[in-house]
């Protein structure tokens, strides 16, 4: 019987900086039981998603995703022991349908013991400001806000009433709602009170270097202000 703890995001919430974290103390994290093993260490496990046919982000073809995502159950598998623990982090879980993400855990231990979630969600107007920034990175066109729309809360719904999940942790990315205002000391709280070994630290990593939607706001004050004949600027 495997118990198994899962975060499975959401994007855009820090999971880069908690995977590279939890990557740099794996090592100390199987001392205690905890398996957090990948073949992608930049991604966390955003590849097993493709043994379940869904379709990964990266411009690989779908065959060395596969291949990539069988290394990591592999990797996890030979460390596997009878009483361990396995941690997964991936945003590419959070949208899955609750029985496609049993079915990758069945891939690592047929027999599951325990299953707790672990997710954090931005607010709608964060998300989108979010995004959007992702999206001009490459594109001059992007959704309007008033044809954005994201049902968090119905995903959370489904995962919460899956009979399947045990406990299901929300937080709320944001500043003010954050252990230290930071997700990963936030995180690790999250991680030891679920695992109950105080002493696990996460080393904080700054991985993503985008702006914060409190950031973009002030910018978009900004270019309202002192900008507003220069092209691309609010007429009026």
């Amino acid at each position: 019987m495997t118990k198994f703890i899962v975060h499975i995001g959401d994007g855009k919430c820090g999971s880069s900086s908690l995977q590279k974290g939890l990557h740099e103390i794996r090592n100390q994290l199987r001392d205690k039981g905890i398996i957090y093993e990948t073949a992608n260490a930049h991604h966390g496990h955003f590849d097993l998603v493709s043994l379940v046919g869904k379709e990964n982000r990266e411009a690989i073809s779908v065959e060395a995703t596969v291949q990539r995502a069988q290394k990591t159950i592999d990797l996890i598998r030979e460390k596997l022991r009878p009483d361990s623990t396995v941690l997964l982090s991936a945003e590419s879980f959070f949208s899955l349908p609750p029985y496609l993400l049993i079915k990758i855990l069945q891939m690592i231990s047929p027999s599951i013991d325990r299953l707790d979630l672990i997710a954090y969600v931005r607010a709608p107007h964060s998300m989108y400001l979010s995004l959007v920034q992702q999206i001009v990175k490459a594109d001059s066109i992007f959704p309007m806000p008033d044809k954005y729309a994201r049902p968090v809360d119905m995903i959370l719904k489904r995962w919460r009433d899956y009979p399947d999940v045990n406990t299901l942790t929300v937080h709320n990315f944001d500043r003010s709602h954050l252990v230290d205002g930071d997700v990963v000391p936030d995180f690790t709280r999250v991680l030891r009170d679920l695992t109950g070994f105080g002493d696990i630290d996460l080393p904080s990593l700054n991985v993503n270097t985008t702006l914060s939607a409190e950031q973009l706001v002030l910018l978009q004050k900004y270019r309202g202000i002192f900008l507003k004949d220069h092209d691309g600027g609010p007429s009026g």
